[in-house]
């Protein structure tokens, strides 16, 4: 059976060659109230009552099964897509939802943290989602199992169907008009992935994807690594890259990094109703695509690639020329200040897509032109909400061209750690700028930590190289 890792939140019971978890004392209430860090240290209530909420804005979630009825997602604007594209081995089809928390546990992770909406059983931490007000329209891609909580695709013949699953359910996405698509899961290369995610980049569809957890992995996952798709970092809360077996995360594919170690999520092993630290790039990955809809529920008109350069420009919490390194990309995400900028001032191009990728890295410049043929011979060519539009230059000089930045296809594996307990300290300090060992303060802000699901097969390989500055 062809199994796709998750990159984000596992319990504790899942423990397994592919995932590490990390045991801990037993948490009280006190201890888990730091997992909310991430909704202080980025000022994301400030952000939502000046009106940056995500309202009319459309994101595709894809990942594992879900549970709608834990208390955060009820009321939310969250929309189960009822399509079967994988069935067990059984032969019966995979819905969207379960209430099995193996199943379910990692999608149901990963939406609350962009539609939570704070409600809780008394006593437990509120899990608030940073976009309340968008529409998530959620995609199920396959189902997680235990004890390695990789997730099992089959077709109804029970073949194999490793990753026609996702592109299948990122082209739907975008037939629905999404606006942002939303992936923690990393898969193998395939021809069928490449044309969807160069149909995203043809429609400026940002495609928001984790990378792998595992700082020593050099095998990897697509979408994340894919050519001008934004793969997504985890820090903790003071700034620093999360790390594995002590070794700091770092990635030639890496785009910004937003929080994604200690942060608290409903349901464990034991049951729903219980709360828990999670740990990873997977839940980074929607907190990232979460603030681009707050960005584009002010600014409907711009595209998603202005989205994106205005991410680049604002991250670490002040204004900047592009500035990329290895460990937090182009920086640490800062909804605060990309509230200052106007998007509509830089040029609608993918700051990530690089023109002169080969096959083997993801869409080529000829992928990209074919799917806009192909958009533009549909009878419905033209109603995409992120229709294409030319912005005027930026009004600090910032460079508005395309960085050379060259896909690494490091891996999918992804380390996943859940901390049932402990307390994390939300560390506001100054954070060093690129160059130097990550330290990046989260908003003027600040990893350790894994939550990623992914498919071993895979890309390239190579070293680490350093940031570019």
């Amino acid at each position: 059976m062809s199994r796709i890792r998750t990159l984000g939140v596992l319990g504790a019971a899942a423990v397994a060659a592919v995932v590490t978890v990390v045991a801990a004392p037993p948490a009280n209430a006190d201890d888990l109230s730091s997992g909310s860090w991430y909704y202080q240290a980025l000022h994301v209530q400030e952000a939502l009552d000046a009106g940056f909420t995500g309202k009319g804005v459309k994101i595709a979630v894809i990942d594992t099964q879900i549970n709608p009825a834990i208390p955060t997602l009820q009321g939310a604007n969250l929309t189960p897509v009822d399509k079967t594209y994988c069935y067990d081995a059984q032969g019966k089809p995979i819905p969207p939802t379960s209430t099995d928390y193996a199943a379910a546990m990692h999608g149901t992770h990963v939406a609350s943290l962009i539609v939570g909406t704070g409600e809780a059983e008394p006593g437990q931490v509120p899990i608030r989602g940073v976009a309340p007000q968008a529409e998530v329209l959620f995609y199920n891609s396959g189902i997680a199992a235990a004890p390695d909580s990789s997730l099992t695709c089959l077709d109804a013949k029970g073949e194999n169907r490793p990753v026609e699953s996702l592109a299948e359910a990122m082209n739907d996405a975008m037939d629905a008009h999404a606006d942002i698509i939303s992936v923690s899961q990393g898969v193998p290369y395939s021809g069928a992935l490449n044309r969807a995610l160069a149909r995203a980049l043809a429609l400026g569809i940002p495609v928001v994807a984790g990378l792998t957890n595992d700082a020593l992995s050099t095998t990897g996952g697509y979408p994340g690594v894919g050519n001008g798709s934004v793969g997504v970092q985890a820090i903790d809360a003071t700034g620093a890259v999360q790390k594995a077996d002590g070794f700091s995360n770092r990635s030639l594919s890496v785009k910004v990094a937003a929080p994604g170690v200690g942060i608290i999520t409903q349901g464990t092993s034991e049951s729903w109703d219980a709360q828990e630290l999670g740990s990873g790039t997977s839940l980074a990955t929607p907190i990232v695509a979460g603030f681009l809809a707050d960005m584009k529920s002010k600014f409907p008109s711009a595209t998603g690639n202005q989205l994106l350069q205005t991410m680049i420009r604002n991250t670490g919490g002040t204004l900047h020329d592009p500035r990329w390194g290895n460990d937090l990309g182009y920086g640490t995400i800062s909804l605060t200040q990309m509230r200052e900028d106007n998007p509509l001032a830089y040029e609608d191009v993918n700051p990530f897509f690089d023109p002169k990728a080969s096959q083997s890295q993801g869409p080529t410049v000829d992928d990209v032109g074919a799917a806009k043929g192909a958009e533009a011979l549909k009878p419905t060519a033209g109603t995409q909400t992120t229709t294409p539009q030319a912005g005027k230059p930026a009004a600090d000089g910032a460079s508005a061209g395309t960085p050379a930045w060259v896909p690494f296809a490091i891996g999918g594996g992804v380390l996943l750690l859940i901390v049932v307990g402990g307390v994390f300290a939300v560390v506001m300090g100054t954070r060093r700028r690129r160059g130097a060992e990550p330290a990046q303060a989260v908003d003027k802000p600040a990893s350790d930590g894994e939550h990623h699901m992914h498919a071993p097969t895979g890309a390239g390989s190579g070293a680490d190289q350093g940031g570019r500055g």
